[in-house]
């Protein structure tokens, strides 16, 4: 299984048309950038330093599916299959504001042989 959490581009582009408004706290975002509107906020979320693409759903479905990945799924905050690690990815991923979580599985690829 993996489970990814990364900002949501799709996300960003919908608060930028909605105009929703900045909460500064909300936004892990570098502070050198002045985040007054909703639209400077949505050009400092782009241009956050550690993040070098941004992805949304279908990309990253997309990705997975390529190198096996099956049952690919967006998932809300501690929503898993893998019921004993629910509680832990809750606490990590409820205040997370702006992202997607994605779960997937990749199958036993084994293949025995007869020889």
């Amino acid at each position: 299984m993996i489970r990814i959490v990364v900002p949501d581009f799709e996300e960003m582009i919908s608060d930028f048309h909605k105009q929703t408004p900045v909460i500064q706290s909300n936004w892990e975002i570098n502070a050198n950038f002045p985040i007054n509107t909703p639209t400077e906020l949505f050009i400092a979320r782009i241009l956050y330093p550690d993040h070098k693409y941004l992805l949304n759903f279908e990309i990253i479905k997309s990705m997975l599916q390529s190198v096996g990945f099956v049952d690919i799924r967006k998932c809300k905050p501690g929503e898993t299959k893998e019921l004993n690690l629910a509680t832990i990815f809750y606490l990590k991923e409820d205040q997370r504001i702006g992202d997607i979580i994605i779960e997937a599985i990749k199958p036993d690829n084994s293949v025995t042989s007869s020889r």
